[in-house]
């Protein structure tokens, strides 16, 4: 458990594991996705190399999740947008549909249209139960692996295209 002060003096925690595989080092940080957490997610989220976004699919979370999608594209601007059909965004992002286990659940269509209004097409959304672990890896596992792609595209100036 890690600590950061907000403005205001009050310190938030957020939880921090860190993975290596092979020679890259993950640091993997969650942070609460609740209006209150906004100091945390502004300084976690500096420097990111990809996004896991806990879409929760209940229907009477539909407008938290809406802001939380907002307040992630005013944080990263256009950095969640390819730049071109064959190119990855510079920060790839990844919906978890969670909680697909339960009553009075969003369709996975109205999300997605939620991300095809936000030029965020490109984005898969893997529908999750996260108590057990139902799909989160496979989403952890894209999320990694399109950062990694895209270092190694950075180290060697080419486009995704080329690769």
């Amino acid at each position: 458990m890690q600590q950061i002060q907000d403005p205001t003096g009050r310190t938030l925690f957020f939880d921090r594991v860190v993975a290596r595989v092979s020679n890259v080092v993950f640091q993997v940080y969650t942070v609460a996705g609740q209006r209150r957490h906004k100091f945390q997610r502004q300084t976690v989220l500096k420097g990111t190399d990809a996004c896991i976004f806990t879409w929760d699919s209940l229907i009477d979370q539909w407008q938290e999740n809406v802001w939380s999608l907002k307040e992630l594209m005013r944080f990263y601007g256009d950095k969640l947008i390819p730049t071109g059909p064959a190119e990855p965004p510079a920060v790839p992002l990844v919906v978890l549909a969670n909680k697909r286990d339960l009553e009075d659940i969003v369709e996975i269509a109205k999300i997605r249209q939620v991300f095809d209004t936000a030029k965020l097409n490109h984005t898969l959304i893997y529908e999750t139960i996260a108590i057990t672990g139902i799909n989160v890896k496979r989403a952890f596992v894209y999320g990694a692996r399109q950062a990694v792609l895209n270092h190694y595209k950075k180290l060697s100036g080419k486009s995704m295209e080329a690769a």
